[in-house]
């Protein structure tokens, strides 16, 4: 998916999505505030804020545009 999208849109790649759109989306969906998502994080695994915009930047995308994603990968929920 992701290459099928950065190809209909010139320039974008997975390194120019919103950190914060990001962010954004996976407080979202662990239902937790911005404020702990760190936390959230560290819960799961991930380590830092960092290390999670990484890890979820290819998953955006996905997430974003196929409703059917989460039932695919539970570990991002």
């Amino acid at each position: 998916m992701n290459d099928r999208i950065t190809s209909l849109r010139d320039g974008l790649r997975l390194a120019a999505i919103n950190k914060d759109l990001v962010l954004e989306m996976f407080a979202t969906r662990w239902h937790t505030s911005g404020d702990d998502l760190a936390l959230a994080a560290l819960d799961r695994g991930i380590g830092t804020i960092e290390n999670l915009i990484a890890l979820a930047r290819p998953f955006y995308l996905l997430l974003r545009y196929d409703k059917n994603a989460a039932e695919r990968f539970p570990a991002l929920v």
